[in-house]
């Protein structure tokens, strides 16, 4: 497997320690690393759907590289990043490397994911749905198994996602279960997740919007993020009644 610089490691990424977790709020750490590992795996999930907008046009010397056979009601379409290329989705800023295969039938997508790999990380597996084009976007609503491996650390995945994948912006809703190798098994709700595409290429690549409830061994940690996160790195942590502001990309 080719190792690159992995894109979305949020809390590395950024120079903070989600190991600290938070002072006085009992499971923030499990909760702070579960949402790293699901915004992950989730992302390179719609990553790789979203080379269904190529459908129709192959693309030679493109990242990755797309072609495709059939019509538009029914296709089988393969998108190769090789040994690693930076995508043009901008969904990922650093290299990437793999295989995607998508086919389209019946009304159902489904897309196999074959060693998409970062630096520390890499996600295989098949997820299906539907997708739509409205309004310049891409709509794309997932579910599916997937294997992952991050910083070393099995992860056995199950999720499910709806995105709208635009020009400069992406949303994600859904829900991630995780199962790790260490047997932890952390439950994590996806709530109005807000990207832009210029705050994942910055040096903190944080919502600028949006919840993730997580429930890490019976706690349940809400993490809130908001306009102002991407640039200061701070979101606030709550649990109860308790609830502190942490900075994430605090070096």
């Amino acid at each position: 497997m080719r190792t690159v610089t992995p894109a979305f490691l949020l809390l590395a990424a950024c120079g903070a320690d989600p190991a600290a977790g938070v002072e006085g709020i009992e499971g923030s750490e499990a909760a702070l690393a579960a949402t790293d590992e699901a915004i992950e795996v989730s992302l390179v999930s719609i990553e790789a759907a979203s080379s269904v907008g190529a459908a129709g046009a192959s693309q030679g010397g493109a990242c990755p590289e797309v072609s495709w056979e059939g019509g538009l009601s029914e296709f089988t379409l393969s998108a190769d990043y090789g040994a690693g290329c930076t995508p043009d989705s901008g969904l990922i800023t650093q290299e990437l490397s793999g295989a995607v295969s998508l086919s389209y039938a019946d009304q159902v997508l489904t897309v196999e994911l074959d060693e998409l790999s970062t630096a520390e990380s890499s996600v295989d597996g098949v997820v299906s749905g539907s997708y739509e084009r409205a309004g310049g976007a891409l709509i794309l609503e997932l579910e599916g198994a997937l294997a992952a491996e991050i910083e070393g650390q099995g992860l056995a995945v199950e999720e499910r996602l709806l995105s709208e994948v635009g020009a400069t912006e992406l949303s994600l809703d859904g829900w991630v279960d995780i199962t790790r190798d260490d047997g932890s098994a952390p439950a994590l709700e996806l709530d109005g997740l807000r990207f832009r595409y210029a705050d994942l290429a910055g040096a903190c690549p944080l919502p600028y919007a949006g919840v993730v409830t997580a429930e890490v061994d019976g706690q349940v940690v809400v993490i809130t993020f908001d306009a102002d996160s991407p640039s200061t790195g701070e979101v606030t942590v709550s649990a109860g009644r308790a609830s502190q502001t942490a900075n994430l990309c605090a070096g």
